[in-house]
């Protein structure tokens, strides 16, 4: 028993030895794989475990560009609001972050060291940066980020702060997280469009001709897609085309779209945008639409929003026609709709589309990976389904939803909550 005690003494004795060492190595720099990104390890709350990210009364902000432009560098900061309580005794509060710029595939681009005594590599890792020894006595901290020149048409900014008391260990501090999303800019690539009437009948089909300009100096690859929405609601929304674009080139295309027999008469506005289907859009144009009763007797016409004879880009083989996904037509695969409203304050709407009856999960996972919310599971009839998220219990901040089916067919998307 004697010889257990003394085991446990100096097991103790070397814990208390390591963990504020731990801190103190720490106030240098957050290590790598920590600033809540998708891709990331987690968050600071790793280590200082004492609240929940994104609890306390503090923040974290990103104040970054809206858009980028491919080869360019842009500047943005990061700040610290530390309304942490001070530790009696300690050395004061002390702040600290990381950041990254990611896309769907994970870090894109190159950071920038704009500041190198108070900012650095964080554990030697390009691809986030974190605050140096001299740097956490700041509350913000200046970055730069050069874009590629191959950029996809979004990249998203994530990155966690951390509001510190002073004391020698990491209990008692809050973590705050914050995510900024930068698109293209319009002038890198544009969109212009025109549409043949903006009167239609129910059953009826509009034409509409597009032009896409590339003015970078490399290829742009993404997606032209409609939304089509009645009265603040979504009606319809699918891609007409996905390609890419050769540099410095300007292509015109066509295609029609139909309108289901059953579309209520009424107003719809309807835009079509160039990005990335369905919530990246780096140009858009928006047209006013008016359907009227179809003609007495008329039986024909489409059963579904749908688009035909879209002609493909260059060195591109034509698509198949694509549907919609509306209540009246069905998705050629299921489809995971965009959350509505993103970002939300206490709770929104999740939708999905399945084009035969099968076995669903729907989730919601934390930035570690971890379910924080089971939305629907079990079997369900093809056709549209909703499903509501209560997020009252939940701290704000990142989250992704992931729809998966018995056919191995997996979407995710990220959701962001405000408090």
């Amino acid at each position: 028993m004697r010889l257990l005690y003394g085991f446990l003494g100096v097991a103790l004795a070397f814990a208390f030895v390591l963990y504020p060492l731990m801190a103190v190595s720490y106030s240098t720099g957050a290590p790598a794989g920590f600033n809540g990104a998708p891709s990331a390890n987690g968050n600071c709350t790793a280590c200082h475990f004492s609240f929940p990210v994104n609890s306390g009364t503090g923040d974290v902000a990103i104040n970054a560009p809206t858009t980028f432009v491919p080869g360019e560098t842009i500047t943005f900061t990061v700040s610290v609001d530390n309304t942490t309580p001070p530790l009696a005794g300690g050395t004061g509060r002390r702040q600290g972050f990381q950041v990254s710029v990611e896309d769907d595939g994970g870090d894109v681009g190159t950071l920038v060291i704009a500041d190198p005594v108070n900012t650095q590599f964080a554990s030697g890792d390009a691809n986030y940066v974190t605050h140096t020894a001299a740097g956490n006595q700041r509350t913000s901290w200046t970055v730069r980020w050069t874009a590629p020149d191959d950029a996809p048409n979004a990249v998203t900014i994530y990155a966690a702060g951390n509001a510190g008391n002073g004391g020698d260990g990491p209990a008692g501090d809050y973590i705050y997280t914050d995510a900024a999303v930068m698109t293209q800019a319009s002038g890198g690539v544009s969109l212009t469009a025109t549409a043949s009437q903006t009167t239609v009948a129910q059953g009826g089909s509009l034409d509409f001709t597009y032009t896409i300009t590339n003015n970078t100096a490399s290829a742009v690859s993404g997606d032209v897609f409609y939304v089509i929405a009645r009265g603040g609601s979504t009606v319809a929304q699918a891609r007409v085309f996905s390609g890419t674009l050769p540099p410095g080139v300007a292509v015109s295309r066509s295609y029609t779209q139909s309108v289901p027999l059953s579309a209520p008469t009424g107003t719809y506005t309807y835009a079509l945008n160039i990005g990335r289907f369905p919530n990246t859009v780096v140009d858009s144009e928006t047209f006013t639409i008016t359907v009227t009763p179809a003609s007495s007797g008329s039986r024909g016409g489409a059963d579904a929003w749908t688009v035909s004879d879209v002609q493909p880009w260059p060195s591109e083989a034509a698509p198949e026609p694509l549907v919609a996904r509306s209540v009246a037509g069905l998705p050629a695969e299921a489809v995971l709709e965009p959350a509505y409203p993103n970002p939300f304050a206490g709770a929104t709407t999740l939708g999905f589309a399945l084009p035969e009856a099968t076995e669903v999960t729907l989730e919601v996972l934390d930035v570690r990976g971890r379910r924080v919310a089971l939305l629907a599971e079990g079997a369900r009839e093809a056709g549209r389904h909703t499903a509501a998220l209560d997020a009252s219990g939940l701290p704000s901040g990142t989250y992704l939803v992931r729809l998966r089916t018995e056919q191995g067919h997996a979407a995710t998307q990220r959701i962001t909550l405000l408090r």
